[in-house]
């Protein structure tokens, strides 16, 4: 038993919700960077009002056509944002720089790295 709460104000987190399969970097650019999602037009987020209850909020981007023409030439990009992306390794190193080989400033803070070698390569 972990702790104790009176009858009715317990809470409990599932597993699946706290623990996910760690991935690579090359698999969390193209998420956020090269996937047709990242340039979605809309995205749903849900957020938490008082009381717990929680409400699904959509937001538009406008523009999106643009950002998505944008975000096909990854090479391009010079500075990379994958704060807590569960990043545990660099992933196809001919791929990573083929696409992401203008990359000046990396921002990683966060991650599973064992070891900062296999991205320094």
């Amino acid at each position: 038993r972990f702790f104790q709460c009176p009858p009715g104000r317990g809470s409990f987190v599932r597993a699946d919700t706290v623990i996910k399969a760690p991935r690579t970097f090359q698999e969390a650019f193209v998420f956020k960077y090269a996937s047709e999602d990242a340039a979605s037009a809309e995205e749903s987020i849900t957020m938490r009002q008082p009381r717990g209850k929680k409400t699904e909020v959509v937001c538009e981007l406008v523009g999106n056509e643009r950002e998505y023409v944008r975000m096909l030439k990854t090479n391009e990009l010079d500075e990379i944002t994958l704060p807590a992306a569960l990043i545990a390794g660099a992933g196809d190193e001919e791929w990573l720089k083929e696409n992401a080989g203008g990359i000046t400033c990396l921002e990683l803070e966060d991650n599973l790295f064992k070891s900062w070698e296999e991205i320094a390569a």
